[in-house]
């Protein structure tokens, strides 16, 4: 079995070919580039009948990385724990929200999200809240334009003097 280990799949297998073996595929998740050969079994050096299969074990690239939690924190810690996550700042945005100014608000992918290493991820910022608005009238304002009235209590006349009725 020649060795075909950090060839590119395709060029393992002509190798192979042209040896006279036939091959199957297995795949791994690894740190090498995807579609690189890992190993084979039967292991190079090996001697094996022609027409034999090779299996060979192939590279499916690294495996994904998950988009962490970023709400609520600051944008150098969001751009931290992203590099920790094997992920890299994308865009970043400003929006007016109730978190302090600095503050991560949201991510895009969302957090959970699975990615391929490497990948941006692009997060909106808060720019404090938003300015409260006052609206102010340029008319007097009074406590009340209706006349208040009581309703009249029973059991007693009410003119001056006159009591509330029963009295003794």
């Amino acid at each position: 079995v020649p060795d075909v280990t950090r060839q590119t799949q395709a060029h393992a297998t002509a190798i192979l070919q042209s040896a006279g073996l036939t091959t199957t595929i297995a795949t791994k998740v690894s740190s090498a580039q995807k579609g690189t050969v890992l190993s084979t079994n039967p292991t190079s050096g090996t001697r094996i009948n022609q027409g034999s299969a090779v299996e060979l074990t192939v590279s499916s690239g690294p495996a994904n990385a998950i988009v962490p939690s970023l709400i609520g924190l600051s944008q150098p810690v969001a751009g931290q724990t992203l590099a920790s996550a094997g992920l890299v700042v994308g865009n970043v945005s400003s929006v007016p929200s109730q978190y302090p100014a600095g503050i991560v608000v949201s991510s895009n992918p969302g957090t959970g999200a699975s990615v391929p290493p490497g990948n941006s991820v692009d997060i909106a910022v808060s720019s404090g809240p938003p300015p409260t608005t006052t609206t102010t009238s340029s008319s007097t304002t009074t406590t009340s334009s209706t006349p208040i009235t009581t309703a009249p209590v029973k059991g007693g006349g009410g003119g001056p003097g006159g009591g509330g009725g029963g009295g003794q």
